[in-house]
C-alpha cells in the first residue's frame, strides 16, 4: 500500500501542471462555423489589423510576402492548410500582406523579406505569443500538414480555443431545427453599440470568467446594406426586417422576447429550438417631460418584460429602466430628439448583461 501511497502524488502532478498551464494561457478571441475555402479567407487591411491590436485580442496572423509569395506554392499550400484548419477547428485565421505594413504597425515586428517565406503569428494586442517560419524545418509540418493537425498542435501549445464563434444563416437555422441549446449574439459589425459591447463588456467578462458555454454571433450587416443601397429592389429593402422577424429579435417576430422592430446588440438563449430569454443593450429612447425633467420613455427592461427574463430574478441592482429618470448623459440628437451617452448608459446596462452571460454561459 505505501508504494501506490508515494506513487499517486507523482502521478498527479503532471496533469494538474497541465490544467494550471492551460488556464494560464490566453484564449482566441473569435472563432467561426462559417465554411472557409482558399478564396474566401479574411485578408485584414492596415486599419483592420491596427483595430484588432487596439482591441487587445487574442488572433492567429498568416502573413505573405507580396509578389514573392503569390508566385510561389508553398503560399498556396499554406492557404489550404489554412482553409482546413478552419473548417475542422473552427478557430479565425486572417491574413496579412506584409508588404502593406506602415509605421504604425511597426511594434507587431512582421517580418518582410524579399522572398516567398510564409509566417503564422499569435498576438495579444501587439505583443507577439508566438512565430512560426516557413522556412524553418521544424515548422514545415504547420505550413505543409494540409489536415491542420501541425498548426492546432503548435496553437495550442500557446492559446486556448475561443468562446465566441461567427456563425451564418445556414448554420444557425441547422442548429435551431435540431434543438440545438444556442446562445446568440445578433449584431450589425457597423453598429456603434455592438462595436462598445463587444469589447468593453463581452470580451472581459470571458476573459475574467472563463465560461463554459459559447456564444455564437450573427452579423446581420450584409442584410442591412442590402437593403439601403441605391436602387435596391422591394425584396432586398423588405429582407432585412423579414430576417429580424423570423428571428424573433422584432415584436412582431416575438411577442415576449423581442423588442420593436428588433435591434442589436440582442443576445437570446435558445433552448431545444425555442427562445427562451433575452438580453438587449442600450437602445433605449429618451423623452422629455413637461417640467424639463429627461427619462427613458421606451426600454427592453419594462415592467412587463422583466416577468419574463429569468436571469434577472432576485437581482439587487436596478432592472427595470423603463420610465426611469435619468439625470446625467442625455445628449441631443442633431436632428432634434435625446439619446443616452454609451459611458452612463453602460452603468446600467453592463450588470444586466453580466447577469445574462452568467445565467446563460456559466
Amino acid at each position: 500500500m505505501k508504494k501506490y501511497v508515494l506513487l499517486l502524488p507523482i502521478m498527479l502532478f503532471p496533469f494538474l501542471a497541465s490544467c494550471n498551464k492551460d488556464s494560464q494561457k490566453e484564449s482566441l478571441t473569435y472563432g467561426t462555423y462559417i465554411t472557409s475555402s482558399v478564396n474566401s479567407l479574411t485578408e485584414l487591411s492596415n486599419e483592420e489589423l491596427l483595430t484588432k491590436v487596439r482591441k487587445e485580442e487574442v488572433f492567429l496572423l498568416a502573413v505573405y510576402q507580396g509578389d514573392y509569395s503569390l508566385d510561389c506554392l508553398c503560399w498556396a499550400t499554406f492557404q489550404n492548410v489554412i482553409s482546413n484548419y478552419i473548417n475542422t477547428y473552427h478557430e479565425s485565421i486572417y491574413i496579412y500582406n506584409s508588404y502593406n505594413q506602415d509605421e504604425e504597425l511597426a511594434n507587431l515586428k512582421i517580418e518582410k523579406v524579399k522572398e516567398s517565406t510564409p509566417y503564422l503569428y499569435i498576438y495579444k494586442g501587439e505583443k507577439v505569443l508566438s512565430k512560426y517560419a516557413q522556412s524553418e524545418k521544424r515548422n514545415k509540418p504547420i505550413f505543409e500538414n494540409t489536415n491542420g493537425k501541425a498548426m492546432y498542435s503548435a496553437v495550442h501549445s500557446v492559446v486556448n480555443k475561443p468562446t465566441m464563434y461567427f456563425v451564418d444563416e445556414d448554420y444557425l437555422d441547422d442548429q435551431i431545427m435540431n434543438d440545438k441549446n444556442l446562445n446568440v449574439l445578433f449584431m450589425r459589425n457597423k453598429c456603434e453599440d455592438c462595436k462598445y459591447v463587444i469589447p468593453n463588456v463581452i470580451i472581459p467578462y470571458i476573459e475574467s470568467n472563463k465560461p463554459k458555454e459559447n456564444l455564437y454571433l450573427f452579423d446581420m450587416q450584409y442584410s442591412y446594406d442590402l437593403s439601403k443601397k441605391e436602387g435596391a429592389t422591394k425584396e432586398e429593402k423588405e429582407q432585412y426586417q423579414l430576417l429580424k422577424n423570423y428571428y424573433g429579435l422584432s415584436e412582431k417576430g416575438s411577442k415576449m422576447f423581442g423588442y420593436s422592430n428588433g435591434v442589436f446588440p440582442t443576445i437570446q438563449a435558445i433552448r431545444s429550438g425555442l427562445i427562451v430569454d433575452a438580453t438587449v443593450f442600450f437602445n433605449d429612447e429618451i423623452g422629455q417631460k413637461e417640467d424639463g425633467a429627461y427619462y427613458i420613455s421606451d426600454s427592453y427592461y419594462s415592467e412587463e418584460r422583466l416577468e419574463n427574463l429569468k436571469y434577472l430574478q432576485g437581482c439587487q441592482f436596478e432592472t427595470k429602466l423603463k420610465d426611469m429618470t435619468v439625470s446625467e448623459g442625455v445628449l441631443e440628437k442633431p436632428n432634434g430628439g435625446y439619446y443616452w451617452s454609451q459611458e452612463v448608459a453602460s452603468h446600467y446596462h453592463t450588470p444586466i448583461l453580466n447577469a445574462f452571460l452568467t445565467y446563460y454561459l456559466k
